[in-house]
């Protein structure tokens, strides 16, 4: 196997994307290579490449609950809880 020198991150990058490969899987490539975490991150920017497909998601406020009151309403009875 060649060795890959890392200015030739990007070019590696994008030719495995192209393959259809995930940009998780090419990093994965490229830690076993012995590429730094630093260096694989710096070459998908130079790309302009989010180095993880899975997009940001708005996730909903957690409720603060003041009471522990209520906490059992939803679950199933059982013998014990309704004698």
């Amino acid at each position: 196997m060649k060795s890959m020198d890392k200015s030739e991150l990007p070019k590696f990058i994008e030719s495995n994307l192209k393959r259809g490969l995930s940009p998780e899987e090419i990093k994965q490539q490229l830690l076993i290579r012995g590429f730094f975490d630093y260096d694989i991150e710096e070459a998908f920017q130079s790309l302009h490449i989010k180095e993880f497909s899975e997009e940001e998601t708005e996730k909903p406020a957690l409720k603060k609950v003041e009471s522990m009151e209520g906490w059992d309403e939803n679950l199933p009875k059982t013998e014990e809880t309704q004698n």
